[in-house]
């Protein structure tokens, strides 16, 4: 009896993470502006329906330095909107307060994991489920893709070839999403070989090639570098087969890119214009916005310039100016210092992992964890990851399974000694 309540409850986990990934944003129309926002709502009520039903204490788990963090970032960009008042509406006020959203949803998940009492191996199974619905996703995107336009109505190809977003629609999200995912398969591929881990792998990075963003691109080689370090300094036992493994990856990269330059023209072009430079289309794009809003802030009006702008009717493509605009140097101040302590608790917490002997499968997350926030920094100069559509709900999940898997390693540990 026991038994099949915590598996009903490691399935409430599961439902609620693909709940996440898949939830049609398109289901309301053409535009799926209005679906991220019933997204928004809708999925907050869920999470927090689904734990006042497991939760029959009341008792809440709140890790104060995580919670508090989230919650400055959320002062801070609300600071700016109180100087706006008389310029804003209710809709500006919902956008400033995206991170006590961010906030509810982070504490919600972590104390559903805490009383579900997920262990490492089922959420081992539950990441290999998502794997195998993403493969199914993108398989009906390119043979039916109507099938699932409720979800992603963007063609797989346009102008630039191909284009993969799966269910976040937009390729450079997509990717900062299967991160993650790449490091906890080729952590547990490199550990011990398995043909499941290295589909996975496999699997993964076709994906994020796939995607065409060059954000994707530098971010891969920079976590790449990034997991090398790491498995150098901790040396770790598979830091001799890394060498190898990067190789190999540089190989395959070059190989599609030179078999098949049609598919990629897109990121060809682009990093064709960059080595030459130039410019392509999306960059000059960007760049026009980064001077739109250096020009609005820069031109005397010091509450605009702490703050920004009164009523924003732009769309800034790049995290760093975006906040700029939006919420002044108030708002891209505590967003670069939220980024700096999120990269901070990121290697506290691989270096807890590694020095108490985490399993296999609890390490390999908080790798991959660790290798989407060193990607942030990256994905952030096309857009915020982090504060953009599904996957700012979904980073947050991730943090929380993280949290709670230390809790969970450190009771283990406990009880061995």
């Amino acid at each position: 009896m026991t038994g099949s309540v915590k598996n009903s409850k490691s399935l409430t986990v599961l439902f609620l993470w693909l709940f996440l990934i898949y939830f049609p944003t398109y289901i309301l129309g053409r535009s799926n502006s209005v679906g991220q926002i019933l997204f928004f709502i809708t999925y907050l009520l869920t999470a927090l329906s689904v734990l006042l039903i497991i939760n029959r204490s009341l008792k809440i788990s709140f890790p104060a330095e995580e919670g508090i963090s989230i919650l400055l970032v959320f002062i801070l960009i609300i600071l700016s909107f109180i100087v706006k008042i008389p310029f804003s509406s209710i809709q500006e006020l919902i956008n400033h307060s995206r991170f006590l959203f961010y906030l509810l949803v982070f504490l919600t998940i972590l104390n559903i994991l805490h009383k579900s009492k997920v262990s490492p191996p089922q959420l081992k199974k539950g990441i290999s489920v998502t794997i195998l619905s993403l493969f199914a996703f993108n398989l009906m995107h390119v043979l039916v893709p109507d099938f699932i336009s409720i979800i992603n109505k963007r063609p797989i190809w346009d102008f630039r070839g191909i284009s993969l977003g799966g269910p976040f629609v937009w390729s450079y999200i997509f990717s900062f999403f299967l991160i993650p995912f790449f490091y906890f398969y080729l952590h547990l591929l490199l550990s011990k070989f398995n043909f499941k881990n290295l589909f996975s792998v496999t699997f993964i990075l076709i994906c994020m090639l796939l995607g065409q963003s060059k954000a994707c691109y530098i971010a891969l080689a920079f976590t790449l570098v990034n997991y090398t370090l790491v498995s150098m300094y901790y040396k770790l036992d598979n830091r001799r087969k890394i060498y190898f493994g990067a190789l190999c990856f540089c190989l395959v990269v070059i190989t599609l890119l030179s078999v098949f330059p049609l598919l990629f023209s897109g990121v060809i072009n682009g990093f064709t214009s960059l080595f030459s430079n130039e410019v392509d289309a999306s960059t000059s794009g960007r760049l026009r916005q980064i001077n739109l809003t250096l020009l609005s802030l820069t031109d005397g009006n010091i509450s605009e310039f702490i703050f920004g702008v009164k009523v924003p009717s732009e769309i800034i493509e790049n995290a760093y100016f975006s906040y700029f605009y939006k919420y002044g140097i108030v708002g891209v101040s505590g967003l670069i210092l939220f980024y700096l302590y999120l990269t901070f608790v990121s290697y506290k917490y691989l270096n807890d992992a590694i020095n108490r002997r985490y399993d296999l499968v609890s390490l390999s997350v908080i790798l991959g964890f660790n290798a989407m926030v060193v990607s942030i920094y990256i994905f952030s100069l096309g857009a915020s990851p982090i504060d953009a559509n599904k996957s700012s709900y979904f980073f947050f999940f991730i943090w929380a399974v993280v949290l709670y898997i230390r809790k969970y390693n450190e009771k283990k540990l406990l009880i061995c000694y």
